[in-house]
Formats: C-alpha cells, structure tokens, sequence
C-alpha cells in the first residue's frame, strides 16, 4: 500500500541469498520502526506518485500496521478490529 507496488513477486538477490521484496521491505522496516530517524527514511519508502504529500506520522503508522501483520508468528499479529482502531486513530493526525 505504501509503495504503490507489489511487492509479493518480486525476488532480490544479494549474494547468495534470496528472498522476497516484501521479505526484505519488512526486515529493513522493523529496524527502521525502531530507530528514531522516521523522516529521513519515511520518503523513500512512500508512492513517488504522491509527490511527497502525505501525512509522515500517518505514513509511519500504516507501515507499522503492516509490518505487524505479517508477523511469523500469527500470535503476535493484530486482530481486525485492532487494526482498524488503528488507522480511525490515525486518520484524525
């Protein structure tokens, strides 16, 4: 949703490794929900189609949402009903 693309098919190579774009988009976005510089990487990572308007905090929540649930473990994933909480609370932001 945040890319614009899908990101399911596509497969990366780095070295020896594959895996997934989106494999690769949730482990690089997990480090990065954790650090502290969201603006600097909430860009690179949003549609360009938008031309840089949208809400950050709002982009950042909706990766974060994500992110949550694609979860390994499905313990740890949001339920529905959290998840649309979620983005009602953040669309007032």
């Amino acid at each position: 949703m945040t890319r614009g693309i899908r990101l399911s098919n596509i497969v990366v190579q780095e070295g020896e490794e594959e895996e997934t774009e989106l494999m690769r988009f949730v482990r690089v976005a997990k480090t990065k929900l954790q650090g502290e510089e969201m603006e600097s990487w909430i860009e690179e990572i949003i549609d360009l189609r938008l031309g840089g308007l949208f809400s950050r905090k709002q982009a950042a929540k909706l990766v974060e949402i994500g992110v949550s649930c694609v979860e390994e473990d499905r313990n740890k994933r949001p339920t529905v009903d959290s998840v649309v909480h979620d983005l009602i609370d953040c669309e007032s932001e």
